[in-house]
């Protein structure tokens, strides 16, 4: 780029999920981050001119744009983008181009994840309500969407499978086994993704459970993600969850290591601690109402920090120490003050500059306390740490 004379803004790339925008790289950010839609709860044109200066600044230098992982990308999504980018162009549209004038590039597979709560972009037909309440904003969206997908003219099949680890030079028949078992695999995928799945299919994969492998197969298990139906404990589901299960996986690491297992709730503002603690974290974008934790526990960031340097929602992390405010401590009498100063985090995957001269930490991230407000009423705020762990 620098060699035609365009800036690295002339491009800009985004992703539904901070995690596939981090591992696209070149500076990717979220789509919300992009159009500078912050409140989930609600979607408006921006009215404050400060902050639609802001957007537009930041999409000044910019002509293309491109979305990873589109199929998550829905029509209500691909409007809202379409509105932002339209009030970013303003009077440099002339001609009323959709989407501000920019050129937009969706990269993905449409078969994959879909987008949730939303019209998917290959769904060819208007939205429900149109008929009954044309002006209705999720009908608008949804629409204008459709027209947006509609307008994409070109399409690139890209047939090489990168993601495949094959052994190539096999030379022992495990080898063999393994690269036979790959090809196998990823056969299976095509027809699970295209819902023609057969039995023989069913019962292959079922050879693959921790049950079937062996002693030395199962060693890779115990740092293996475990799948859940259910993610918070309930009066009728106390224990089949992720959240009890991450609890005890912490409680247990706690006594493998024989150290103590630190918990806290989180600080309320504009409401009384117990009211706080009843209220959802989806009020307060993820923010936990308490944490357990342990030196070594593991867990996930749940909020975008920095996504240019590995910091953001779906980042897995090490918790290495818990820091307190002199006079502080987990036991204070009072709420406030149990709640640490920070949380020393290692984050392999960070790419920032290095907190701490020994190179054994240099992944090593302090993590601080974030306040955020419910969206509803502004007077009431949590103030925790965006992690949960497991």
């Amino acid at each position: 780029m620098a060699d035609t004379g365009l800036t690295r803004d002339f491009v800009r790339v985004a992703a539904p999920t901070g995690s596939a925008a981090f591992n696209v790289r070149f500076n990717a950010t979220t789509v919300h981050r992009l159009i500078r839609w912050f409140n989930l709860r609600f979607f408006d044109e921006l009215k404050d001119p400060e902050k639609l200066q802001e957007l537009q600044q930041h999409l000044n230098k910019t002509q293309l744009l491109l979305f990873d992982e589109i199929s998550m990308i829905g029509r209500k999504m691909m409007g809202r983008i379409a509105s932002r980018l339209d009030q970013a162009a303003a009077d440099a549209n002339p001609s009323g181009h959709a989407c501000g004038g920019f050129s937009l590039v969706g990269v993905g597979d449409p078969a994959q994840c879909q987008a949730i709560f939303d019209q998917q972009l290959y769904d060819p037909d208007l939205h429900p309500d149109t008929a009954t309440t044309p002006l209705a904003q999720k009908v608008q969206l949804s629409n204008t969407g459709l027209d947006v997908y509609n307008s994409f003219d070109k399409v690139i099949i890209l047939q090489t499978v990168h993601r495949l680890k094959q052994i190539t030079e096999p030379v022992t028949p495990a080898d063999h086994e393994y690269n036979a078992r790959a090809d196998r695999f990823l056969e299976i995928l095509h027809r699970v993704r295209d819902m023609n799945l057969t039995s023989s299919d069913y019962f292959w994969l079922c050879n693959l459970k921790k049950s079937k492998r062996t002693l030395h197969d199962r060693e890779a298990f115990k740092t293996a993600p475990v799948l859940m139906d259910y993610r918070r404990s309930t009066v009728r589901n106390p224990e089949d969850n992720c959240e009890y299960y991450n609890r005890m996986l912490c409680r247990s690491l706690a006594r493998e290591r024989k150290q103590p297992v630190i918990a806290f709730d989180a600080v309320h503002e504009g409401i009384s601690h117990e009211q706080g603690m009843a209220m959802e974290e989806s009020h307060f974008n993820g923010l936990q109402a308490r944490l357990e934790l342990c030196d070594e526990a593991r867990g996930i960031l749940t909020q975008n920090i920095n996504p240019g340097v590995g910091l953001m929602n779906g980042t897995q992390v090490t918790v290495k120490h818990t820091l307190y405010a002199p006079g502080n401590h987990p036991n204070h009498d009072t709420p406030a003050l149990r709640l640490p100063a920070c949380i020393l985090l290692d984050i392999p995957t960070y790419t920032g500059p290095a907190f701490f001269d020994d190179a054994a930490r240099c992944t090593w991230v302090p993590l601080f306390p974030r306040t955020i407000s419910d969206a509803e009423n502004r007077s009431v705020s949590r103030t925790q740490f965006p992690l949960v762990f497991g």
